[in-house]
């Protein structure tokens, strides 16, 4: 069976496929597929990875925003042309995350409980809010909505000024309930 030939012209016709089979808006379609991606992971990981994941998130996020070394960095990076903005502030915090989720991935414990309706719940509530971490950062930090421009309703609730504050609250909050 061959495929139409949109689905391998170029990536935004193949999401304009995808998104039209499935009668969902880009936004919904790629807020799905975000928290899709982090509850597989959710679920194959182990409670401590998780745990370790949300709160490195938390952690890096305070870290970007104090981060002293841009006009440094923005002078040596010519080489990403027009898109450096988005490289670089994606690249530092994807450094700058890697290294305090491997240092408080140690000191985090903690296992799914051994019924299979606990590790459910705990993998869906540690990934909404890891998942709302990962957009908050991405539409905050970078410049992701020139490249994937969500729903106004949709942005407004991961970019309003105290939607920050909820979500960080909201990992500590889920954190504690699903504790063991």
């Amino acid at each position: 069976m061959e495929f139409p030939e949109a689905f391998f012209s170029s990536p935004s016709a193949l999401l304009a496929s995808v998104t039209g089979i499935l009668h969902v808006s880009l936004g919904i379609f790629t807020l799905g597929a975000i928290f899709l991606a982090v509850f597989l992971y959710a679920l194959f990981a182990e409670k401590k990875a998780m745990v370790a994941t949300a709160f490195a998130l938390i952690f890096s996020g305070f870290l970007f925003m104090m981060f002293p070394y841009w006009g440094l960095l923005d002078s040596q990076s010519d080489a990403f042309g027009g898109q450096k903005d988005i490289y670089l502030k994606a690249g530092v915090l994807a450094v700058i995350f890697l290294a305090v989720r491997f240092a408080i991935r140690h000191s985090v414990r903690g296992n799914y409980a051994y019924e299979r309706s606990r590790k459910i719940a705990d993998a869906l509530g540690l990934s909404l809010v890891t998942s709302g971490l990962i957009l908050i950062y991405g539409y905050r930090f970078t410049s992701l909505s020139e490249f994937y421009p969500l729903s106004p309703e949709i942005t407004g609730f991961l970019v309003a000024p105290q939607a920050f504050f909820w979500w960080l609250v909201g990992v500590l909050v889920v954190v504690y309930f699903f504790s063991d």
